[in-house]
């Protein structure tokens, strides 16, 4: 493994984002979807970005780079077409111990922005490490055809009731034996139709029923020649 796979909270957190081009909005894009506070620098910005500035929904800063700008960053982001630049970005980020990802450039990046299954709450993300972004996104693709839509929001409705299975459930076996229901039965099966309120009816009908006791078992001891029975 020769990266170290990680999940990171941005939600409120400062990413610099240096470039405001096509590439640099859909870093933006994914930024602003994980709830982080969006500051790009940029000598110039493509429509799209002057929009979401004037939106209020990232801060814009025209000009040259200024390495000041990570010095408050959890994250930064080089996305021009200017290797040099870039360079810089990557430099002033190291220098602060600031992860770094250079869009489509391995070499200077220290952080990789995977390819991502979006069924939030649950996120499945697939990299090559930089080696081979074309593959990730083509098993991204096939990955994304095997996960119905609706297990985010069965998610979604797992984690509401979560304090409430854990209380009818106590029992860690029973508890796992739940949540394979809900992802065999028939709650997610109404989320296919689009019925939540009656998919949390069955959830809750469910956890009012009494635990059934757990299943017994049988020993067999011995093998050998004389009567199978």
């Amino acid at each position: 493994m020769n990266h170290f796979p990680l999940f990171a909270d941005l939600k409120d957190r400062t990413a610099v984002v240096v470039g405001a081009g096509l590439v640099a909005e859909r870093k933006i894009a994914l930024l602003r979807a994980a709830g982080a506070r969006v500051i790009v620098s940029a000598r110039a910005a493509h429509p799209q970005v002057l929009a979401r500035a004037l939106a209020g929904e990232i801060e814009l800063r025209l000009g040259e780079f200024d390495p000041a700008l990570l010095d408050e960053a959890w994250l930064a982001v080089a996305a021009t077409s200017d290797r040099a630049q870039n360079q810089q970005v990557a430099d002033a980020a190291t220098a602060r111990r600031l992860f770094c990802n250079v869009v489509d450039d391995p070499a200077l990046s220290s952080v990789q922005v995977p390819a991502i299954v979006d069924r939030a709450p649950l996120t499945i993300a697939i990299s090559s490490g930089g080696a081979a972004p074309v593959i990730a996104r083509r098993l991204r693709e096939r990955i994304e055809s095997l996960f119905d839509p609706a297990l985010g929001i069965l998610a979604a409705l797992a984690q509401r009731k979560r304090p409430d299975i854990r209380q009818a459930r106590p029992q860690l076996r029973s508890r796992r034996d739940f949540y394979d229901w809900l992802l065999n039965g028939p709650v997610l099966g109404a989320l296919r139709r689009g019925r939540a309120d009656e998919a949390e009816t069955l959830l809750d009908k469910a956890l009012a029923t009494a635990n059934p006791p757990p299943a017994g078992k049988v020993l067999l001891v011995g093998a050998g020649p004389g009567d199978p029975g």
